[in-house]
Parts: C-alpha cells; structure tokens; sequence
C-alpha cells in the first residue's frame, strides 16, 4: 500500500488528524474525508487554526493500531464561501460533525 494511500484509508476511520506548516508545530484538527481530500472548517465557532495558510503542508493520522504514520506531504487550500465548491462541503462536514453547534 502506498503512503497516500495508507493514510487515505487511516484518515477515513479518524476522528482527528495533525496538519503541519512548514516551520511550525503540528496542530490536530477535525476533518472529513471525502473524495480523496480532508475537509475541515476553521475559524468562527469551529476550531482555531491561526495562522492557516495555502500552501505545503504535512498530515499525520494514527494508523489501526494506534500509532502515528509517517507524515504525508500535502497541499493546502481555502475554499471561500458561497462558491459552488462551499455548498458542497458544508453540509458534509455539518453532517459528520459530533458536537454540532
């Protein structure tokens, strides 16, 4: 299995995942997998991710027995709201959420 897709298939069944910026600590984060991407929402009444950027980023999920998988590299992206994009994924995310607001 391939390094994208050992963590494709540990990030389905996490509830949290780490995101790493370059030159900067790793920070967990809910997310949601969904056609080969991990979808999240911050900032407002979600979780605070300061300093959130596009760009390079490394992500790193605990594998079946609980350990840390190597990072994988990624690239991060904002989606803005009201694009067709962003009603898309909202009410993904809203649904696969476990404290709703």
């Amino acid at each position: 299995m391939t390094p994208l897709a050992r963590i494709a298939d540990a990030t389905r069944r996490a509830g949290l995942i780490w995101i790493q910026l370059p030159g900067d600590r790793p920070r967990p984060l809910w997310h949601l997998w969904h056609d080969g991407f991990v979808w999240t929402v911050v900032g407002g009444a979600e979780q605070e991710l300061p300093g959130l950027r596009p760009g390079p980023c490394e992500v790193v999920v605990r594998g079946p027995q609980r350990q840390a998988l190597p990072p994988v590299p990624m690239e991060l992206s904002v989606v803005e709201p009201g694009t067709e994009l962003w009603a898309q994924v909202t009410p993904l995310l809203h649904a696969a959420r476990l404290n709703p607001v």
